[in-house]
């Protein structure tokens, strides 16, 4: 079955009803009162129904971070917080440390030599800068893991901001908050914050993935 057909048969089980005017006549009155009369007239908490509108995008913040920003010191320190910056060097093939005389340093691959052995290891881990990189990429993977970066590093972010609302079931709706996607309840009813518009839902790259992780090449 191709994934886009996955996909429909997914939609068609677990996703219910568009609930946009719900949720964006409820956002309007929301800004029209305080957070006690809304809460008091509707039973919602004005917050968590501001989070089914837009959600920081602490994921591609953290990702860039890591791909392009970070020094070695912040991805030695990602690595401790989230797994072991010994298995990230192991996986990076960081070249061996060797003495080239009584007093200088070198690593192998490279005609260069330090002064002690410590600034000949410093050499050698930034030589694998970009390996290590895709090591510490790998082993951040949740969206508390991406906030987390972004907290400790102080990272600017993004806002994704949902475009259509739909009613869809408790298990879908763990599955797209996995990915990063907006979810939450509003009256009861289990929530999906679609950050695209204009084509069918079948089509989300999103949905297409779950799918396949549910029933693979069937």
């Amino acid at each position: 079955m191709k994934s886009q057909e996955q996909a429909a048969r997914l939609v068609q089980h677990e996703v219910y009803q568009c609930v946009s005017l719900l949720v964006s006549g409820l956002a309007q009155i929301a800004h029209q009162l305080d957070y006690r009369t809304f809460g008091d007239a509707f039973g919602i908490d004005q917050d968590e129904l501001m989070d089914l509108c837009q959600r920081p995008n602490f994921e591609e913040a953290a990702r860039q971070f890591i791909k392009d920003d970070a020094d070695i010191d912040d991805l030695e320190s990602i690595a401790d917080r989230f797994g072991r910056w010994e298995d990230i060097l192991a996986w990076s093939n960081v070249p061996k440390v060797v003495a080239v005389s009584e007093d200088r340093w070198g690593y192998t691959g490279c005609t260069d030599t330090f002064d002690d052995e410590d600034e000949a290891t410093t050499a050698a881990i930034e030589s694998v800068t970009e390996a290590i990189r895709k090591q510490v990429l790998a082993i951040v993977t949740t969206q508390d893991e991406y906030q987390t970066i972004c907290n400790e590093h102080g990272l600017d972010y993004e806002y994704n901001e949902a475009y259509e609302h739909w009613a869809v079931s408790d298990w879908l709706a763990s599955k797209l908050a996995a990915e990063g996607e907006i979810t939450g309840e509003v009256a009861g009813i289990t929530v999906w914050g679609r950050c695209c518009s204009g084509q069918s839902i079948s089509m989300d790259s999103v949905i297409q993935e779950i799918a396949t992780s549910l029933w693979g090449n069937e």
